[in-house]
């Protein structure tokens, strides 16, 4: 036997199996791998066989040998989930189910029907024991005296490994420049400048109050129609005055009527480092969002920039500006700094409008040669999107 071939060693192991001759296959499969080592099939092969004949850590070694070889085979993953299943460790299948599972979501061809059954087979697993792995980790964490709300950034990663939460990615529509954090919100003492501005936030309020009359007629739709730019977010309030605008710059062009308007505004933000790109940014904006309207969650441009609310007009119970898993509700006269290329939305549930100062400025961790590139790329965009030479 030792001189057959593996071919036809594997043939007559694989047939003691179909025969339910276990203690034969096992046999054949020990003559098969001592010929050839690296046989995964054959390795797999010994560890349904041991397992049959009731050796548990036999089959246990045999297909930790094939998953040594092949650390993506699915059937090996599958065997080893449901093997350690039998030996009554589940914790310790779970691991290897759902490896099998994240691999199987890469497969971009069909699996095999027993492939499929097993995949089925460790879902269930996974749903059984997830229930049980949470409940370990909370008893435990409540245990050393966790509670929620000590730690926001742990509470998140917690609600992210249990399930109840997707990490906030960035994922502008536009540009997306690597190696920056995706953290939803930065905080005001972070940034000099921020509490002089903050300092005159009535003198900027009674700016915006003066609109109120006829803001009808002062503001415009924030989200417009045009048939130059693709519908990338949701267009509930395209062309509505519901989300309203009035721009003191837009795109860093400075609205020189409305500005005029605006004069104590204007001098507040002089000391504001916002970011300019010719063609492209600042925005400074009062947005206005009538009584119970929503703002469906969307995502920005690019991420290299922060976009700022300086809260003006807040009434009762108004809402929040979600971003990312977090919300945060408008405290007037307390700044509200997001990256607002992660999934945001916003809501204003009262019965009176909210205003807020908008504007953007770079983000922190950009450096001067970094902010130059980006600022000539957009330029060339732009320059591009105008068919400019």
């Amino acid at each position: 036997m030792a001189d057959l071939s593996p071919a036809i060693l594997r043939e007559q192991a694989v047939g003691a199996l179909q025969r339910r001759n276990f203690a034969g296959a096992a046999q054949a499969f020990e003559t098969l791998l001592a010929a050839d080592p690296r046989n995964v099939d054959g390795w797999l092969g010994m560890a349904f066989a041991r397992s049959q004949l009731g050796d548990g850590d036999g089959a246990l070694q045999a297909v930790d040998q094939a998953l040594v070889l092949a650390p993506h085979n699915l059937r090996a993953l599958l065997f080893r989930g449901d093997h350690l299943m039998q030996l009554g460790q589940s914790r310790r299948a779970l691991a290897s189910y759902r490896g099998a599972l994240k691999l199987a979501e890469r497969q971009a061809q069909q699996l095999p029907g027993d492939v499929m059954d097993g995949l089925r087979r460790a879902q269930q697993a996974v749903n059984q024991l997830g229930e049980s792995y949470t409940r370990y980790l909370r008893e435990r964490l409540d245990a050393d005296g966790y509670r929620p709300g000590q730690a926001r950034r742990f509470d998140e990663a917690l609600a992210i490994a249990f399930g109840d939460q997707q990490p906030a990615l960035q994922q502008p529509t536009r540009f997306y420049f690597p190696g920056l954090a995706s953290r939803p919100f930065f905080e005001r003492d972070e940034f000099a400048w921020a509490g002089e501005l903050e300092a005159q936030t009535a003198a900027i309020r009674s700016e915006a109050l003066a609109l109120e009359p006829e803001a009808d007629t002062h503001y415009e739709a924030y989200v417009q129609r045009s048939p130059d730019k693709v519908a990338l977010n949701d267009t509930t309030n395209l062309d509505s005055k519901d989300w309203g605008a009035f721009y003191l710059e837009d795109r860093g062009t400075v609205i020189a009527g409305n500005a005029a308007q605006c004069p104590r505004t204007i001098q507040a933000l002089a000391s504001v480092p916002l970011c300019r790109v010719k063609g492209n940014m600042p925005h400074v904006l009062f947005s206005r969002l009538a009584p119970k309207t929503q703002i469906p969650a969307h995502h920005g441009l690019i991420n290299t920039r922060l976009i700022c609310h300086l809260p003006l007009i807040v009434p009762e119970h108004c809402g929040a500006l979600r971003c990312g898993n977090e919300s945060r509700p408008w405290q007037e006269g307390e700044l509200l700094i997001f990256d607002d290329s992660i999934e945001h939305s916003a809501a204003n549930n009262s019965d009176a409008a909210r205003t807020v100062l908008i504007f953007d400025i770079w983000r922190p961790e950009l450096g001067a040669e970094e902010r130059h590139w980006i600022s000539r790329m957009l330029v060339a965009v732009l320059s591009f999107e105008e068919g400019a030479s």
